[in-house]
Formats: C-alpha cells, structure tokens, sequence
C-alpha cells in the first residue's frame, strides 16, 4: 500500500473436496443383540426416524465428472459392525464371500430399519455364538442432499480432524446424485420385469439378443451351424462404426456370451458379410445452379462421413445393417433433398452407363423391384473410396445447369 503497509494481491484457493450428505450416528446395538447358538443371524438395525445413507463404493474421487455421477444400483448402506477383534463391512450380496469373509448384506425394511444378513459359514463368516456386534451407522442421503450452491460453508471438526485457523469452505455449484430410495409401488411394478430378464442364451435369437447388449454392437445375427464335428452357434456382429475393427470388442461380446452359453455349446464369432454396390444415378440440374457445386453436395450426401450439421451420410455405415435392402425411393428422396437437383434417373442401362445393382454383378432385375436385396448377414455398402474401389461406389452423370 501507499502507507508501506502489506495488502493481499493474490488469493490462493484450496483443491476441490468431496463432501456428502451424512451424518454419523453414535455406536448402537443390534436386535437381538447376540448372535444365536444355531441357526442364521437376521437382527435388525434401528436408526430412529432417520434412513441409513447409501453411497456408490466404486465412485472414482479421481474424477469430478464420475465423482458426481453415483450409480444408485452400486450403492451400499454406511454402516460397519465391530464384533470386538474384527470389523464387518457391507457386500451387495455374499455369492463371492469366503468362510472367513467378515461381510454383511443390509435389507432395508422401512424408514429407519436396517435387516442385516451376516454370513453362515460358507459365503461369508458367521459370527461366533453369544457375540454381541455393534453398529457404527452414517444416516442422510437421498435427494435431500442436493442442496443449492453456497450452502456448505461451515467446516465441521471431528475427533480426528480441527479446523486449521483461516479456513473456509464453499461450494459454488449445487450439489448433484442424491437419489431417493424407491417406493414400494414403484418396487412392485419394477419387480416382475426384472425376474422376466433372461440372463442365459439358448436359442439363436438368444445369442443375438445377447451380443446386442454390448453398446458397440449396432446388430447381431446368429445361427447354429454344424463345425464337421458338433454345432455350435455362429453369431455376426454388426459393429458401429466407431468400434469397426476394434480387437476389443470382440473380446468383450465373446465374454459375454461365455457367461450366458449353456455348457457345452460353443460359439463362435464372425464379421459381415459386405455387399458392394454400383451405383451411378443420372442427375439433371437445375437452372441457377453449377453443376460442380452440386456434385459436390451429392458426394457428401450420399457418403460415409458425418455431415457438418451432424447428420449421417446416407451410406454411413451406422445407417446399414444385416439384411436391410436398399430403396429406390430413399434413395431418390436423398437426392432430391439436395439443393440444384431437378431431377433425378435410376437404371440400369449399359447404353446409358446407369447403375444399380451389386458390384460386378450383372443386373438382376434390381430397378424393377425398386430395390436391392441383402440376405440375413449382409450388409450393403458404397464407400466410394478410390483407394478401396472393392467396397462399392456412387457416380453422377450430369447434364443441365449453369
């Protein structure tokens, strides 16, 4: 300052800190309290009037997008058991438990009720008869806890932890993921779908249906086919187009269909069959407009490229799939959307140079049907890439225009 007196020029701010809508209840008892002689151990955890908060235990605090995006069906209950020698944590189930596992599964029965289902010995410990287990329970959550910005602006001290001179929390954006717990109507509706969702693949159309859950997957076919020596069930995969050659994909639908195949069915995975085309349309211009101008804007139409407004080329390969035919009539209607374009032929004439049918394939009555025909495992393409002229392409003969 003027006065040689120091004055701040600079504020440093700290990093961001998790913080979550819970509170931590003293240590409380089960009912029953002991754990039986023989027999499952099923007590029951009271919280008062206040629910037992679930939190994601697989949010990566790494990342402040995932960190505030939870996944309610991974959430667990806040509560840890103390039997004396050994704390028990929470599992969403004991399917993956040892003997010696001390976990334990919590059942909400109403508001402020915890059934907590400890192990029996085989999946998961059980706990020694006559030993009593306290319970250290964190209670909030919900959609309570998504509170407006600059609400958190007190730094609680705990045991463990006091609050250093000088600092100050704030939270300048609203806070986001608390869910409430689904009701009971809501569970009843929700219930039958989940028992009708068929977690094995027996058919064919069980093997496509399957591969089809992988979200790289655009389409899937599937067929039993006999190897020589046994069959086994062969399934296609349409990939999208981002995921079009990608090793990995491969790998995630093989494992996949390893988990739902019914022992002793093999299955085998296999890639498209891809139809070139040939297609060469006859354009008229319109009047005003330049020929060369409107080449251009057919090319990108009719390509493989995502459109600068985001739209898909009309043979983008997410577009086409297994055992979709191509139309005249959609294709005419792309053509005719194009600006310039007054007219438009489709044939296949050698006097003319017109095309429209499968690449060095003679015509097959394509233009009569108004349509060329894909089997159920392949898919149509017309790449028009003069690298690669096996892969199809789409020609213009214009006449017209300024």
């Amino acid at each position: 300052a003027a006065d040689g007196t120091a004055a701040p020029a600079a504020v440093a701010l700290a990093n961001v800190a998790l913080a979550e809508h819970a509170a931590g209840l003293p240590p409380r008892g089960l009912l029953p309290p002991q754990a039986p002689a023989d027999g499952p151990y099923r007590p029951r955890l009271p919280t008062g009037r206040h629910p037992v908060a679930w939190t994601d235990a697989e949010v990566d605090a790494r990342s402040a997008t995932a960190a505030l995006r939870p996944d309610p069906r991974r959430a667990l209950p806040a509560v840890l058991l103390d039997d004396g020698s050994r704390t028990w944590t929470p599992v969403p189930d004991l399917l993956a438990s040892g003997r010696l596992d001390p976990h334990v599964v919590a059942d909400p029965e109403t508001t402020g009720v915890l059934r907590l289902r400890p192990g029996d010995g085989i999946n998961g410990r059980r706990p020694a008869p006559g030993v009593t287990l306290t319970a250290w329970p964190r209670v909030g959550g919900g959609t309570a806890g998504n509170v407006g910005a600059d609400v958190l602006t007190l730094p609680l001290p705990t045991a463990a932890w006091a609050v250093p001179a000088g600092v100050s929390v704030s939270n300048p954006l609203p806070a986001t993921g608390g869910v409430d717990p689904e009701s009971v109507d809501e569970v009843k509706e929700l219930a039958p779908y989940a028992f009708r969702t068929q977690l094995r693949a027996v058919t064919s159309a069980d093997h496509a249906a399957t591969a089809e859950e992988n979200p790289g997957v655009q389409r899937a076919v599937a067929r039993r086919r006999w190897t020589g020596s046994w069959y086994a069930q062969e399934v296609t995969l349409d990939a999208v187009a981002r995921r079009a050659g990608d090793p990995a994909l491969a790998a995630e639908v093989a494992a996949l269909l390893d988990v739902r195949r019914l022992a002793g069915t093999d299955v085998e995975l296999a890639p498209p069959a891809h139809v070139p085309l040939e297609i060469v349309l006859g354009i008229c211009v319109a009047d005003g407009h330049l020929a060369a101008d409107v080449e251009r804007r057919l090319r990108a139409e009719l390509s493989t490229r995502v459109l600068p407004d985001g739209r898909l080329g009309f043979f983008h390969p997410d577009r086409l799939t297994f055992g979709q035919s191509l139309y005249v009539s959609d294709l005419v209607a792309a053509v005719m959307a194009v600006p310039g374009v007054g007219y438009v032929e489709v044939a296949d004439d050698d006097a003319t140079g017109l095309r429209f049918r499968r690449l060095g394939r003679p015509p097959a009555g394509e233009v009569a049907r108004g349509r060329i025909d894909a089997a159920a495992r392949e898919v149509l393409r017309a790449d028009s890439d003069p690298s690669n002229p096996e892969y199809g392409r789409v020609a213009f003969h214009l006449r017209g225009g300024a």
